[in-house]
């Protein structure tokens, strides 16, 4: 409504939700805090020679991309409706706020060399803990499920959206709370870290939403099940209905449980 309509922030609250409200308490819960200022939406541009998979001008390098996406769940159809792009060295993935690419990700071709690549924060002025990945195809008012990495949050399927690192930051937050999810799936890594993370995130989601977690069976993240089986549409099929079958609520109980174990 900002956008479209040129209002400030609190007009566009009236503008949703009536003139009648009493916008206070909205306003104090919304409003950042001094060192978390929310970083203005600007549409960053994707590296040079960045190319969309759906346009075959470097054909070598587009078919090499579309087998590394393939070999980790992620068919072509998929790669073009995430406005996937790709390089010589990697492939790019676009961050997406209301149509905008607000941030970008790249990861290596090469499934030997595991390396990412970032805007340069000292020239953009945001970081990865400043978007999340997945947000404009996140439904609003469903489920979300929460992962660590790209590949991740793309292999639990619809409403996935990816942290970029293990713990959740203050802004990510809020732009999960503009999502108004029906629930909110936490989606560790099956490790240390991963599993120290469930705590923190629950302390700051829990406030806002219900909060379910559901933990890899026997691999280290989400993705890793998909790279390791032979048919990976099967995979993805055999993960969906896991989490859908075993994510559990979380409590607080439960939540500080997670912390004692990671701590050992």
């Amino acid at each position: 409504v900002q956008r479209y309509k040129g209002f400030t922030f609190k007009e566009a609250l009236k503008d949703v939700c009536g003139e009648g409200v009493d916008l206070r308490f909205i306003l104090d819960d919304a409003r950042p805090k001094p060192q978390e200022k929310e970083p203005e939406i600007q549409r960053l541009e994707l590296p040079v020679n960045a190319v969309p998979i759906s346009n075959d001008k470097n054909p070598k390098f587009r078919e090499m991309a579309i087998r590394y996406l393939e070999s980790r769940g992620v068919n072509y159809n998929d790669a073009v409706s995430f406005r996937v792009h790709y390089t010589p060295t990697m492939v790019v993935f676009p961050y997406l706020e209301y149509d905008e690419i607000v941030y970008w990700q790249g990861r290596s071709l090469s499934p030997a060399i595991k390396v990412f690549e970032f805007p340069d924060q000292r020239k953009v002025g945001v970081g990865k803990a400043d978007f999340i990945y997945g947000f404009d195809n996140a439904e609003p008012g469903r489920p979300v499920y929460l992962s660590e990495a790209i590949f991740d949050a793309l292999t639990v399927g619809p409403g996935g959206l990816a942290m970029g690192g293990a713990k959740l930051s203050e802004l990510q937050v809020r732009k999960i709370k503009a999502l108004n999810p029906s629930r909110i799936v936490l989606c560790p890594d099956n490790d240390t870290e991963g599993m120290a993370s469930v705590y923190q995130n629950w302390t700051l989601l829990s406030p806002y939403f219900d909060i379910y977690f559901v933990v890899p069976p026997k691999t280290k993240d989400w993705n890793d099940w998909v790279k390791m089986a032979d048919d990976k549409q099967m995979a993805l099929k055999a993960i969906r209905t896991y989490i859908s079958k075993n994510q559990e609520k979380l409590t607080m109980a439960k939540a500080i449980r997670f912390r004692m174990n990671a701590r050992g």
